[in-house]
């Protein structure tokens, strides 16, 4: 007597990443959350490259410094910057993902709409510290572009990382303040899970 072929259940093919779409959304917020989506990628595809440069320039220049005794030009520099970078780029996603302020022992105790204007207070204050950032970032990146550069990267493009990070961080907050508004202004309750700062 024969075993039955065993069953095979083939794996469903895994779908891209997509933008959250939830049923309560307006024409407007759901082409924001695509436009803040798509962005977001845009940051996780360069910190996971930033992330690569480090760990192989830091790899290579261990292993040069050990066997041949031989530091590569440039390779802590391009480590330390690149580390900046991600710093930058990392509170960029950040901000996409709802993960910079929180005030969760507040907000449990709070209605729901309640909770909607808080959150938009504190996008607000995120704008208004990001703000102050780009304006000493753009001042620091002019400064230093009038200076000699001795440099393996050029310091001016690291100052520049300043105001990259925080026109994101503004972008981010602004979009998520105008589809909490627009929740707001037609009484629906956004059906986003929380999410904490942690």
């Amino acid at each position: 007597m024969t075993s039955p072929e065993p069953h095979v259940v083939e794996a469903a093919p895994v779908a891209p990443a997509s933008p959250a779409a939830y049923a309560d959304d307006s024409p407007l917020s759901r082409s924001l959350r695509r436009l803040d989506h798509w962005v977001g990628l845009g940051e996780q595809i360069a910190l996971f490259s930033l992330l690569c440069i480090v760990v192989l320039v830091a790899t290579a220049q261990a292993i040069s410094t050990r066997l041949f005794a031989k530091s590569f030009e440039g390779s802590f520099e391009i480590i330390r910057d690149s580390v900046f970078a991600v710093a930058m780029m990392g509170s960029a996603y950040a901000s996409q993902q709802h993960r910079h302020l929180s005030m969760d022992l507040v907000s449990r105790r709070l209605r729901p709409r309640a909770r909607l204007v808080l959150r938009m207070i504190l996008a607000a204050f995120t704008v208004f510290v990001a703000v102050l950032f780009l304006l000493a970032g753009i001042d620091l990146t002019r400064k230093v572009a009038l200076e000699a550069n001795t440099h393996f990267v050029p310091k001016w493009a690291v100052a520049a990382l300043i105001p990259v990070g925080s026109v994101l961080i503004i972008f981010h907050s602004l979009v998520h303040t105008i589809i909490d508004l627009d929740y707001l202004v037609r009484g629906k309750q956004p059906a986003e899970r929380e999410r904490t700062g942690h």
